[in-house]
């Protein structure tokens, strides 16, 4: 057997072990964002905030959405309860 191939394969596999894996990324952002919506305009929640991070804490995904009406009759019924009391 040829003394050369193993430090050749050993210097290969020491290459591919040592590369870089792509950014992790979210493939269909507007997909996501509209099962966010849905579930605020179905009135599962009066608002969502979703945020993706990597391992090292970069951002991957950020989104937020509030259904306008529903907060506010929410905040105005509050407000309308604290003043008859």
């Amino acid at each position: 057997m040829n003394t050369w191939f193993s430090p050749w394969i050993a210097g290969l596999l020491l290459l591919a072990g040592t590369a870089q894996a792509a950014p992790p990324t979210v493939p269909d952002p507007a997909a996501l964002d509209a099962v966010l919506h849905g579930f605020v305009e179905d009135g599962h929640y009066p608002f969502l905030y979703a945020r993706l991070e990597d391992r090292d804490g970069g951002l991957i995904y950020e989104h937020s959405v509030v259904n306008q009406s529903r907060w506010f009759l929410s905040l105005n019924t509050h407000y309308m309860q604290a003043l008859l009391q």
